[in-house]
């Protein structure tokens, strides 16, 4: 069975949080534990993931939002794959000042490879990171790219809230045992003959000029009543 473990970006995300709607749906489901709320110290964050991986055997799966993307990308470039089978990583951003202390700079981002298989998930109007430069960041760790249109930062104020492609992209990371790799082209509202290759990370985009649809199409869901957890690991 694969563990699926939550890293959470710059602040703990609010009840209604596409994450805390992921742990809600499965007890199982983990929290990175981390003493830096609303700041990212790079080192602290780096430190707690590798505090929740430690002596872990179970296949395991991370999920991470914002600044959490980051938080792997360091822990990975340090401490290869451990028991990491595949990485989730949803809307990273470029890293400004207020983000941090003040005093403590962010590392230079791994330029290579992630030691194991990873979905970068973009989207094309997040302030925090510009699709093209998202982009860059998927070929450089060797990710696929999933093009999630007008999707904003994917925060609450965003409105997500439950999201169910969450779901579908864990499970392409890890499918249940017994079945083979799912596959996105069956279930994607938008995917077509047409999809193409971006310089190596894959893009889930139809061919068509417009973006994805914001808020119909099936791959987006309002805003609504998720399930709290406040399990940590």
């Amino acid at each position: 069975m694969t563990r699926v473990l939550l890293v959470p970006g710059r602040n703990d995300p609010l009840p209604e949080h596409w994450q805390e709607w992921l742990a809600g749906r499965d007890p199982a489901r983990c929290w990175v534990r981390h003493a830096t709320r609303g700041r990212y110290v790079a080192d602290e964050r780096v430190a707690a993931l590798a505090a929740a991986l430690d002596g872990v055997t179970e296949p395991t799966v991370l999920v991470a939002h914002s600044a959490g993307c980051l938080t792997v990308a360091l822990w990975a470039a340090s401490a290869g794959p451990g028991p990491v089978r595949g990485a989730l990583l949803v809307t990273p951003p470029d890293i400004v000042e207020p983000w941090t202390d003040g005093t403590s700079a962010l590392p230079a981002l791994p330029d290579d490879p992630l030691p194991f298989p990873s979905i970068l998930a973009a989207s094309r109007t997040d302030p925090a990171m510009t699709y093209d430069r998202a982009a860059h960041w998927a070929r450089r760790w060797g990710a696929e790219l999933v093009d999630l249109g007008d999707a904003g930062h994917l925060t609450t104020a965003d409105g997500y809230g439950p999201w169910p492609l969450a779901e579908h992209l864990i499970a392409r990371l890890a499918p249940p045992v017994g079945r083979g790799p799912v596959d996105l082209g069956s279930w994607w509202p938008l995917q077509g003959p047409g999809s193409s290759k971006i310089s190596g990370a894959r893009s889930f985009r139809s061919a068509h000029d417009e973006a994805p649809p914001r808020a119909e199409g099936g791959f987006r869901s309002t805003l609504g009543q998720a399930v709290c957890s406040s399990r940590t690991c």
